[in-house]
């Protein structure tokens, strides 16, 4: 049954180079009677997706995978050797750029329809979804976009949405400020969305773990320098968690870091590679697999000590179709406190990804990739997924 499965992507992969469309590009036009350009795009994207191991009907880390959701040994949501085709990812974007005295002003609105919302019976119909809100002048932000303390440069090139373990994966609210400090540098700093997760199950059965008490908004500090051998970054975030929900009224201040680097060599090979590391990561990292903090026994807001990093290398082929393949290995632990020692809350996780991309096109994207994703749990409870999805992008 499993081998049936692989070859049925393979398939659906070999039929999709035959048949791969010429795109069109972005829309761009001066809107009339005014001095503002916009600028309509987006993609449209097919993912195709084999796993030896279901996390359940219909679920979310089905389609992307999720460091701490997936299936674990032995549980009743383990079907097995399953083929899911999803849209989901596809999405819109509307961008404008003004001329004014203090530059460009710029927004940037965007959207997808990664929801859970909808089933696979008929229509497959998914909501639409914010991803990016923002407005942008003289090096001031305001809006919905990219945490601050994602190194947005050493992502590596993936299928999968969820991205590799280890990695920084939060947009949310935010007022940013970035200064040039010369040629090839740069500091920005941003006030952010607080929120705080934590075991709220230990407290009330059910009870969703995230609590919006926060007084202070989330700090980070990112400096960034640009090499001619690629980028290098670094940033300091520093959060309150707080709790005041099922009789308990505490809160505590936590620090993390982040390094990360892009490093070039040769015209056809790369690395890019980043690792975070202190109190407080949390829902920062791989989508939320470990708590930002915990409630001790004695209704105390403890924060959780984390690690996780990710290394990346991308070698370009070439040829007329820009063949390209990634290999990506992630990781994240974090520590163990006697309040989840006995929990199923993911401690560990470890993932690789290795994928292989060409643009049969300009703006046609056809890509296969493989990936395993390995967790562990705080009361010693194992979990492996398998994985092979192609996908199909067009960008308009």
């Amino acid at each position: 049954m499993k081998k049936f499965g692989l070859l049925t992507v393979g398939v659906f992969f070999g039929l999709a180079l035959l048949v791969a469309p010429a795109s069109v590009m972005a829309i761009e036009f001066q809107v009339p009677g005014t001095n503002t350009s916009l600028n309509v795009g987006g993609y449209v994207k097919l993912d195709i997706i084999y796993n030896d191991v279901s996390a359940g009907d219909d679920s979310q880390a089905n389609i992307e995978y999720s460091p701490g959701e997936g299936p674990l040994d032995g549980s009743t949501a383990g079907e097995e050797d399953e083929v899911v085709f999803n849209a989901r990812e596809s999405r819109l974007w509307v961008k404008t750029s003004t001329p004014t005295d203090m530059g460009p002003l710029k927004t940037h609105l965007e959207f997808d329809f990664d929801t859970t919302d909808g089933n696979q019976l008929v229509s497959n119909s998914r909501h639409g979804r914010i991803r990016h809100a923002y407005g942008t002048l003289n090096g001031w932000l305001f809006g919905t976009t990219w945490s601050l303390f994602m190194h947005l440069d050493s992502l590596p090139e993936i299928n999968d949405f969820g991205g590799p373990t280890g990695s920084m994966f939060v947009r949310q609210p935010q007022i940013r400020y970035t200064m040039a400090l010369s040629d090839n540098s740069s500091l920005a700093i941003s006030l952010e969305n607080p929120e705080t997760y934590y075991n709220a199950a230990a407290l009330s059965a059910g009870a969703f773990p995230a609590a919006d008490d926060g007084t202070f908004p989330d700090v980070i500090v990112r400096y960034s320098v640009n090499p001619p051998f690629g980028n290098l970054s670094a940033a300091v975030m520093a959060r309150e968690l707080k709790v005041d929900e099922f009789g308990v009224d505490d809160s505590t201040y936590a620090f993390a870091g982040q390094v990360g680097a892009v490093v070039k060599f040769g015209a056809n090979d790369s690395i890019r590679t980043a690792l975070s590391f202190g109190d407080g990561l949390g829902r920062y990292s791989s989508l939320a697999t470990h708590y930002d903090a915990v409630i001790t026994g004695g209704g105390d807001v403890e924060a959780l000590q984390q690690i996780a990093g990710f290394f990346g290398y991308e070698h370009i082929w070439g040829g007329a179709w820009n063949w390209r393949s990634n290999l990506i290995v992630g990781a994240s632990q974090a520590d163990d406190p006697p309040e989840v020692a006995t929990t199923s809350q993911t401690e560990k996780t470890l993932s690789v990804h290795a994928n292989l991309f060409c643009d049969p096109v300009p703006g046609a994207r056809l890509g296969i990739e493989y990936i395993r994703g390995e967790r562990e749990t705080y009361d010693d409870q194992e979990g492996t997924l398998n994985r092979v999805q192609f996908s199909a992008m067009f960008v308009f």
